[in-house]
């Protein structure tokens, strides 16, 4: 069969005679070594087989009697980096997880974020021993990584990221014989906390908390909306990442994150030309527009920046790639599967760590450990020559100094009473009401004349007053500050034992 082959190559003028002759004088023998050779193995082979796929759809037997030119996305640097740095990735990785039903497997997905160009593509750990696709077939539950759209779906509803939500034990009953008790990653809780900083540290009971004040409907409407097709289980476990998705689908969801506002659909071919390269098939990228309101990615995108810098993802930055980013790490439940999504101005990508039959990897199995370096490393050959662009901040949105304390906006020369702020960003109309929990009369006053007598001095507001007054009214604001508190939690308890009221008797009016 071998030499009838390079016979009629000869003929047709593909191989000259001696190259015919020198390969069939090759010896055939049954390979006995179990080792396996990867030496064959074309760059890109889970790629290809996509592309494949599209082209037969296209051009289905035609394909293989024309001689065609296919002009693909993939990028030879990121397709390179990806393969290389999963594969050392899952290597470090064995011996460190539980055994599974198989090998450890990974998946990896680099995007452009403007177009919907497939970059780079790995769909498993070998393709020489399992071709299945899990980059863009896998359906796993995607945990920790949905909770942007929780809080995303909460700044469009005006609930800006310094207001404060509860982090502490909840029980919630979703139905009479149905109590569920959500918790925390590390099992601790840390009292009322800022949108922001649950989001950064990835806090599972203030999202649980924040999804159901907003709505669980709108919650996944907002991802919808924002390119995340897969069903939904609309409860309140969604909060947490119920939702199954494929590498591919989750990057192209993020890219409406990554381009403050527009969902692009992923594209493998650019065009198709005959031997005498005349175009047979060319495509465009395809952007949904207005998928997420500017403004909201932007400010989703400041705190995934947080997240990367000193929250759940800063195994990109241990990994060494210190340019602009921003990312979410997920873990499922059992950790079973460890996720990371990150983004630049330019790109997307998403890492997938886990067995292909759901195995929990280990008590220390992170997304942040697991599959964010993995990130961080492409990411650093990716732009070792060049430097990823900032995002632009949209008109709409605001930064103002706010009290961690409380989440409202300080008013000019006024300071909190722990002598500790913050700024946030803010939609222009959705603004906070202003506090002024201390008037600071000194610093105000200097500001104001510019501080000619030696500029601002932080202490010279308590100079400015008897001590044991200023004690005596520091105490009586902590005082008026717990009040605020308390009547806040009852309020949103007030309001959680309404809404439960309102879902038993809807659920009692469709005989549920």
């Amino acid at each position: 069969r071998r030499n009838l082959v390079l016979t009629l190559m000869e003929q047709q003028g593909f191989i000259d005679s001696e190259e015919a002759d020198e390969a069939r004088s090759a010896k055939l023998a049954a390979r006995t070594s179990r080792t396996r050779d990867r030496s064959g193995v074309p760059l890109g082979a889970y790629f290809i087989d996509v592309v494949r796929e599209q082209m037969e759809d296209q051009f289905g037997e035609e394909l293989y009697r024309s001689r065609l030119r296919i002009h693909t996305t993939l990028d030879r640097t990121a397709q390179v980096a990806a393969e290389k740095e999963l594969e050392a990735q899952l290597k470090r990785l064995d011996g460190r997880v539980r055994d599974g039903d198989g090998p450890l497997q990974g998946a990896v997905v680099v995007m452009e974020a403007a177009t919907g160009n497939v970059l780079a593509l790995v769909g498993g750990r070998d393709p020489t021993t399992s071709r299945y696709n899990r980059a863009t077939l896998a359906q796993r539950q995607i945990g920790s990584a949905f909770k942007p759209f929780v809080y995303a779906a909460a700044l469009t509803d005006g609930i800006p990221t310094s207001q404060l939500v509860l982090d502490a034990p909840l029980r919630m009953e979703l139905s009479r014989n149905d109590v569920w008790e959500p918790e925390n990653y590390d099992g601790t809780y840390e009292g009322n906390v800022s949108l922001r900083h649950a989001l950064v540290r990835s806090r599972n009971v203030p999202t649980v908390r924040l999804a159901s004040a907003v709505g669980i409907d709108e919650v996944a409407h907002t991802a919808r909306e924002a390119g995340v097709t897969a069903d939904m289980d609309v409860t309140p476990a969604l909060a947490l990442g119920t939702v199954a998705m494929s590498p591919l689908q989750l990057a192209t969801a993020y890219t409406t994150f990554a381009t403050l506002g527009r969902t692009s659909e992923p594209r493998f071919v650019l065009s198709v030309e005959d031997e005498d390269g005349e175009v047979l098939w060319e495509t465009e990228s395809h952007a949904k527009s207005n998928s997420m309101h500017p403004g909201v990615a932007y400010i989703i995108t400041d705190i995934l920046r947080d997240a990367v810098d000193y929250g759940t993802g800063t195994g990109v930055r241990s990994a060494g790639f210190r340019g602009t980013v921003a990312g979410k790490t997920g873990t499922t439940n059992r950790a079973t599967d460890a996720w990371f999504v990150g983004y630049t101005p330019e790109v997307v990508g998403t890492i997938w760590i886990g067995y292909d039959t759901p195995t929990p990897l280990g008590s220390a199995a992170t997304g942040g450990g697991f599959a964010a370096p993995v990130f961080g490393r492409i990411m650093r050959q990716y732009y070792s020559d060049r430097a990823a662009p900032e995002w632009e901040m949209p008109a709409g949105v605001l930064e103002y100094r706010v009290d961690p304390y409380t989440g409202l906006v300080l008013e000019d020369g006024c300071r909190t009473s722990g002598y500790y702020e913050t700024s946030e960003l803010f939609l222009r109309e959705y603004v906070p009401e202003t506090d002024c929990p201390y008037r600071d009369w000194w610093t105000d006053f200097w500001n104001r004349v510019g501080g000619v007598f030696g500029g601002r001095d932080d202490n010279a507001a308590r100079r400015g007053h008897d001590l044991e007054e200023w004690q005596r009214e520091r105490e009586e604001r902590r005082r008026d500050e717990e009040k605020r508190i308390r009547e806040r939690e009852r309020e949103i308890e007030e309001f959680l034992r309404e809404r439960s009221r309102r879902i038993r008797q809807q659920g009692r009016g469709r005989g549920n």
